[in-house]
């Protein structure tokens, strides 16, 4: 009886393993169902690993049907795991840029209009701890975080207003700079043309559509009781609303794309894209732009704090910017990590 069960579990874990690798190529278009399982994916790939070792105590023969699938799919696991830095060896001037959602500041305000002094302290600190960057990109960074951006970062050239939540912070002059209007929950993302010395870089700061879910997510776990009938009203609402919002980060990025296109400078995005190495959306990027986690340290790279493993944050580049080295910094000023690039442009 067990081990039916167990064959049962694990039927159904490896039919949505493979419909995980197949997330990639399916728009949310086809069904909200699609999205939900490439955000579930990391979890859904350790299952069945977890039910390899099991079968391999239980009926060792059963082990080769998950980790033949496993095996089947191994492209899709350096978008979530990696072991080494793949970066070229160069000879380069390193330049360094830092990337986060600031969640509105949240955590550093003291009432509606003002900042809680020590706390702005510690963010002044941490950024002198970061040694010289000399690009940072924020998102999430309306009116408490403005102030305690121009309050730490004033001496940079800002690229910023109050009512846009995207912003771009430089050591080096802006040659040109503006928003690209992206639609959506989120509106708005920040570029600017960036003079370094003989170069010109193109860096763009962005946040796609967020899922507005938190909420009925944080319901469904406080309840977690099956049996009611407005858990499985939330767990539906959940599901459609990721679809929704995977179809809106579609239709934003295609904008920005069409932006990107108008330009022959090296170009660097930064930013929180609110989906997955496993998304539709994340194939039509790097399909086109190099994903800096493969130049990371060891590991999964989580950006989002709530959810081990949620890596929902990048930086993208096209082919002329050299890729040295990708970092998530442990900080907690957000639910979101900063991320930090090492790249160069004389390559």
């Amino acid at each position: 009886m067990l081990k039916r069960l167990l064959i049962i579990i694990n039927g159904f874990l490896l039919l949505l393993l493979i419909l995980g690798f197949l997330t990639p190529y399916i728009s949310a278009n086809y069904g909200s169902y699609f999205p939900l399982i490439s955000l579930l994916f990391p979890f859904i790939l350790l299952a069945n690993i977890a039910f390899i070792f099991c079968w391999l105590l239980i009926k060792p023969s059963y082990a080769l049907g998950p980790f033949l699938i496993i095996l089947l799919g191994y492209k899709h696991i350096p978008k979530h795991l990696h072991l080494t830095n793949a970066a070229e060896k160069t000879e380069c001037s390193k330049l360094s840029i830092v990337s986060q959602n600031l969640q509105a500041a949240k955590y550093f305000k003291k009432n509606k209009r003002t900042l809680d002094k020590h706390k702005s302290e510690e963010f002044g600190a941490w950024i002198k701890t970061l040694g010289p960057i000399d690009i940072f990109c924020f998102q999430e960074q309306r009116y408490h975080a403005n102030q305690l951006l121009k309050e730490h970062l004033s001496s940079l050239n800002i690229h910023s207003v109050d009512t846009i939540g995207t912003g771009i912070y430089s050591s080096y002059p802006f040659v040109d700079k503006g928003f690209v209007s992206l639609g959506g929950n989120t509106k708005y993302a920040a570029w600017a043309d960036i003079k370094i010395k003989q170069d010109t870089l193109r860096v763009y700061s962005v946040h796609l559509s967020s899922n507005m879910i938190s909420s009925k997510a944080k319901t469904v776990l406080d309840e977690h009781d099956l049996r009611k009938s407005g858990t499985w009203s939330n767990i539906n609402s959940i599901i459609q609303r990721y679809g929704k919002y995977s179809l809106q980060r579609k239709s934003q990025w295609d904008k920005l794309e069409k932006h990107i296109n108008t330009t022959k400078h090296k170009v660097i995005i930064a930013g929180d894209f609110n989906d997955v190495p496993q998304s539709y959306l994340y194939k039509k990027l790097s399909s086109k732009f190099k994903d800096s986690f493969k130049v990371g340290e060891a590991g999964i790279g989580t950006t989002y704090k709530e959810i081990p493993g949620l890596r929902i944050d990048y930086f993208f580049s096209n082919e002329s910017v050299h890729l040295l080295n990708h970092k998530v910094l442990n900080q907690s000023f957000s639910d979101h990590y900063p991320i930090k690039l090492e790249f160069c442009l004389n390559n």
